[in-house]
This record gives structure tokens, sequence and C-alpha cells, in this order.
């Protein structure tokens, strides 16, 4: 499993980190978007016109802005083959408005939407090239929202851009995963502002990933500035976690 950050940036973005997505390789055909937030996935190329699902946290321009323009590209190649979008129940009317500025004929024919409501950990689809399952569970947001667990044989990657920590559906989806891509929106000294605001920081995300077990924490979902002083984020984490803490900026690239 190969898990590119396409954009690592919190909702203020720069010219070096841009908004939330994730390229994830399942191997044997299979390959899979999380959030579509940045440009960057359009540079992808074959590989983004190859994806089968995209799987939509929540409604927020930082994770769906650049959907609409990856649909205009795929339908201008002349895709034919079902891509399934899957996307919380309140986010659908958004997602509808951003496809149809880059697509004013509508919703290309080849998309196929599933609504859900996150909840409980649950199982959204089975993927059969690359035998992986791929779970949803609600995230603690300002909105509805979700985190998802990727799930191959006994190895489990969960992804969480936007969540406050000791969320009790984020951390039982959590439990035991190889890696935690976790929120890490605000430093450690404003803790509990980013508590308010539906977010975490390193102190959040280090105590998430010793409660649910996980061997090795990423920190996401981050402005670039403070990206760029990855000791400091990493020590903030330490002081609550043991494990291996990474931290990710656009275009890193994570083999587990």
């Amino acid at each position: 499993m190969q898990i590119q950050v396409l954009g690592s940036s919190s909702f203020i973005p720069t010219i070096k980190g841009s908004w939330s997505s994730f390229f994830i390789n399942l191997d044997n055909g299979d390959k899979i978007l999380v959030d579509a937030g940045t440009r960057r996935l359009l540079g992808l190329r074959k590989d983004i016109l190859a994806v089968s699902h995209i799987f939509i946290t929540h409604r927020h321009p930082d994770h769906i802005m650049f959907l609409g323009a990856l649909l205009r590209r795929m339908k201008r190649n002349k895709r034919k083959k079902i891509l399934t979008i899957f996307c919380p129940v309140n986010a659908f009317y958004h997602i509808q408005g951003f496809i149809r500025f880059y697509n004013p004929s509508g919703v290309p024919e080849f998309v196929k939407f599933k609504t859900y409501t996150p909840n409980d950990p649950e199982i959204l689809v089975k993927l059969s090239k690359s035998k992986t399952e791929i779970w949803a569970a609600a995230a603690c947001h300002t909105t509805m929202a979700a985190g998802f667990g990727i799930i191959q044989g006994d190895k489990k990657v969960v992804i969480v851009p936007d969540t406050r920590p000791n969320c009790p559906t984020i951390l039982a989806l959590a439990k035991n995963a190889r890696a935690f891509f976790h929120d890490c929106t605000f430093p450690t000294a404003v803790h509990t502002f980013a508590l308010s605001k539906g977010h975490s920081s390193p102190e959040g995300a280090g105590i998430d990933a010793t409660k649910a077990g996980v061997q090795t924490l990423v920190l996401i979902h981050t402005s670039y500035v403070r990206a760029l002083d990855r000791q400091t984020l990493v020590t903030g984490a330490a002081g609550h976690f043991n494990g291996e803490i990474l931290v990710a900026t656009d275009n890193s690239t994570f083999k587990f």
C-alpha cells in the first residue's frame, strides 16, 4: 500500500502547502482517492485517471475544491468506466455545486454517488483486486465528517484529516492500526483553541495514537509554516506517544 499526500495543508493554504488530498495505490490495479482539495491531483495524469473510487471526508471546500476539475479531465479523456464517489449525506449538495462549476452540462455519466452517514465504524466497500476493505467512522468536527480505514488483511491504515482528539468512533476505527494519519491543524500551545474549532494539535494526535495503540503516527492537515518546523511538531506528539512519528508535506509518499 502506497499513500501519496497530494495536499497536506490546513484550511489556510500556501504556495507550497495545498489543500487535503491523498492518492492511494493499493496494488493489483486498485487506486483510490481520499478527498479532492488540491489541484496537485490533476498532475498525476494516467494514475489519477485510473482511480476507481473517491472517498470524501466532508463538505468543506479545502476537501472538495478540485473534484469538478478532476471529473472534467476524466471526461475529456473519454472515461467510460464507473467512478464511485462516497460522501457524507450532507455534503452531496455542496459537491454537486463544485462539480457543475467545472461541468456546466451536469455530472458526467460515468459518476456514481453513494452517500453515507458517518457513525460507528462500518465497511463502505470491498475492492476485490487488492483484497481491500474501506471503512468509515464519524469524526468529531464542526460538520458531519468521516475518517477512513483502509484494511488489507491484518494491515490497517487510518486517515482522518479533520477531527478533535479523543473522538470515540475514530479511536475505535484506528485501534491497532499500522499507521494513523491524524489532524494536526493547531500547535500544542493552543490545544484548547483547536478543540473549539473541531481540530487537533500534536499533543492531541499523540494522545490519540497511544489510546488507539497504533505503530506509526503521521501528522497531517498542518499549516506549511508549522510543517517546516517538523521537530517542534514531532516533539509535541512525542510527549504523549512513543511510536514512530512522521510529518507529511505535499507530495510525501509513505509505504506500508
